[in-house]
């Protein structure tokens, strides 16, 4: 499964801006902008972070996911090499049989696998969340403005409210991309150490079959003398 695309997040740079563009209206107005702008700015704010919440979400499934596969693909290659060079050595046997179940086990994880529900409802998911961001902006941009909101105590707690869950998940979005970061970090750190690792013991395991014929050459040839 692909991960959600970003669009390069035109749609918050837009309302960065408008955004922006609001608060230095208000810094040099006497009085309150209307409350309808309030409103539409808390909502919209709302259902945007909300929408980028779901998307870091899905991106990190999908990024565990492929990470998971990547780490695969790179074992059975380190393992293929080991199994390669062991079975030249009998007395190694016990070792390349347990190797060898690794790589078959790797190997039937690449296996295509069927699309799951799971997957299907991400994908779904993942496919609307850019739809619902438009038609938010656009619906409440056109809508809220015909409609007379009264500047009392409700409407000030209702945007409040969105005004703090919006800011909740904006941080909850900047955790979940870090999480991502660092998940994908981590494994790829992980796996490149046991890769280092698998082939400084290859090499010389290498050196010691390499020198092995001199060795007996030479013997062989004290013996004689």
């Amino acid at each position: 499964m692909q991960k959600v695309p970003l669009r390069k997040n035109y749609t918050l740079l837009a309302l960065g801006i408008v955004y922006m563009i609001i608060a230095t209206i208000q810094i040099f107005t006497s009085g309150i902008i209307a409350m309808q702008l309030y409103f539409s700015v808390a909502f919209i704010s709302l259902s945007t972070t909300l929408c980028e919440f779901l998307k870091s979400c899905i991106n990190w499934i999908c990024t565990i996911e492929a990470t998971a596969t990547a780490i695969a693909i790179d074992g059975t290659k380190t393992i293929g090499k080991d199994i390669e060079l062991i079975k030249q050595y009998p007395s190694l046997s016990e070792l390349k049989g347990q190797l060898q179940t690794e790589y078959e086990d790797l190997t039937k994880r690449l296996e295509p696998k069927k699309e799951t529900s799971r997957d299907k409802r991400l994908k779904i998911i993942g496919s609307i969340i850019p739809f619902i961001e438009i038609f938010d902006i656009l619906f409440f941009a056109i809508i809220t403005p015909l409609k007379i909101i009264p500047n009392d105590l409700l409407t000030n707690k209702v945007i409040n409210i969105m005004s703090l869950l919006s800011v909740a998940l904006a941080f909850l979005s900047i955790y979940m991309s870090d999480a991502t970061s660092n998940t994908l970090d981590y494994y790829k750190e992980k796996s490149h150490i046991y890769c280092q690792i698998s082939n400084f013991y290859l090499d010389i395991i290498k050196k010691i079959s390499e020198d092995s014929p001199v060795r007996e050459g030479r013997d062989n040839q004290n013996d004689n003398n």
